[in-house]
């Protein structure tokens, strides 16, 4: 599975095994990614079968930094083979939308973050965001009452400043 790829330059893959009971399986000698796409009809690697770190039982990793990636649809593969000689490819799809969107995306679910799990404060009939460092606001609101009028009592309505 893809465990982030909202930054291009870093895609992070990974690939949980289990054995048909559900238990991870801890018997694997060789897990390997290859990513590609298709081209008339022909498979293009951009990156070819490159060993998965082991990072836990069962859980193996890839922290995969392109060097250019554009928009397009991608194939990523994983090839597992246990010490029994068992092989299995598992599949999985990679879209790079315009990266762009990706930047913005992630600059607004930074935002986010920062509004909800942040400091925040009300002074003055202003509600204030402050950043991370709990100090430096990033957003303010003034804050009014169902007439319109600037209040911090039943509150009914935010504005941006």
């Amino acid at each position: 599975m893809i465990i982030d790829n909202t930054n291009t330059s870093q895609i992070i893959l990974e690939i949980l095994l289990e054995d048909f009971d559900g238990s991870l399986k801890n018997n694997i000698t060789s897990a390997k990614v290859r990513v590609y796409y298709i081209l008339s009809n022909q498979e293009v690697d951009i990156l070819y079968s490159i060993d998965l770190l082991n990072i836990s039982t069962g859980k193996y990793r890839y922290v995969w930094n392109p060097d250019n990636i554009s928009t397009g649809y991608y194939i990523i593969e994983y090839t597992i083979i246990d010490e029994d000689s068992i092989s299995a490819i598992f599949l999985e799809d990679l879209i790079i939308n315009d990266i762009s969107d990706i930047s913005t995306i992630k600059d607004n679910v930074d935002i986010i973050r920062k509004i909800e799990t942040g400091r925040w404060k009300i002074l003055n009939n202003t509600m204030i965001f402050y950043d991370d460092d709990g100090t430096t606001p990033f957003l303010t609101f003034d804050l009014k009452n169902s007439n319109g009028v600037s209040s911090n009592i039943d509150v009914f309505e935010r504005v941006p400043q």
